[in-house]
């Protein structure tokens, strides 16, 4: 645990996650608290997306991607529970087979797994363009980098997000996905001074920023699942949205409100799901060290 948190390559500014200890037995123990005791696989289909329950989905994401948990081994113990008719089971297996394996598939395919030549032309020229002012309500101002990671964007519904990504690590994939469009919104209409990041073309920094934060924050960052949620926002293996432009969902149409995120991560910190311990190692967050502009 020392080490992982003073290594040359750590970042002291962001903290461990406490509710999250990375061991393979912690994470074992989370996979069977969430299938045994939680009915989590049971009701997964039917829970999934509200991310009022952090519980619902496992929470395995950290540990697969790290390698501590086996991916073989979660699919074996799947596939078992569909022979023996558990409701959520199937669903299951196309998120961790179908949509993960496709984001391996992806970054084994290319050097550049999370670059901007993997954004679809219609959506380049649609971000690249850009509006130029925004459709959301109330003054239009620039966000700046320090803004966005420190949660002080006065969007109180993304603020919110973002606090819960960088307190605890995690974000419900619900609610990541808009956490994601709506930075691709407020690139696309120039309320985040693309600048500041050094990229070669809007759409560059946009994804650059979303990498950054991403990255740095969240425990299941730098790896190709996560990429490929962020390049979704950005409209990878996606349709094209009204109009012909890049499909967006800014924070403000979110059904959920602020409160129903800091309720949801207060849930999360006070039962971690059987995988927290004082005693344990978290899986260390935040190997960008400094700033994007680096």
């Amino acid at each position: 645990k020392r080490w992982a948190s003073e290594w040359e390559g750590a970042d002291a500014t962001v903290p461990p996650c406490p509710q999250t200890v990375g061991t393979a037995e912690a994470g074992m123990r989370r996979w069977n608290a969430w299938v045994r005791d939680r009915g989590g696989l049971r009701d997964y289909a039917r829970r999934r997306n509200d991310a009022r329950q952090p519980h619902a989905p496992s929470r395995m994401s950290c540990y697969l991607n790290l390698g501590i948990v086996s991916v073989f081994r979660l699919v074996h113990e799947v596939k078992a529970a569909q022979g023996r008719g558990v409701a959520g089971a199937a669903k299951f297996e196309e998120e961790i087979v179908k949509w993960r394996e496709m984001s391996y598939a992806h970054s084994f395919s290319r050097d550049d797994c999370a670059g901007a030549g993997n954004v679809p032309p219609y959506a380049a020229r649609c971000l690249d363009a850009g509006t130029g002012s925004s459709s959301s309500p109330g003054p239009s101002f620039s966000f700046t980098l320090s803004c966005l990671e420190s949660s002080r964007t006065g969007n109180e519904k993304w603020d919110a997000m973002q606090r819960y990504l960088v307190e605890t690590g995690e974000l419900h994939n619900n609610a990541r996905m808009t956490w994601g469009k709506t930075l691709v919104h407020w690139g696309r209409t120039r309320q985040i001074p693309l600048g500041e990041a050094g990229g070669s073309s809007p759409t560059a920094e946009i994804l650059r920023i979303m990498c950054y934060l991403n990255d740095r924050f969240a425990l299941d960052g730098l790896s190709p699942p996560s990429y490929a949620g962020l390049l979704w926002c950005l409209g990878w293996c996606d349709k094209p949205g009204k109009g012909g432009g890049i499909s967006q969902k800014p924070a403000s149409r979110y059904k959920l409100s602020a409160q129903d995120f800091r309720q949801a991560q207060k849930r999360l910190l006070e039962d971690p799901g059987s995988a927290g311990s004082p005693a344990g190692a978290s899986p260390k967050r935040g190997y960008y060290q400094g700033s994007i502009l680096d």
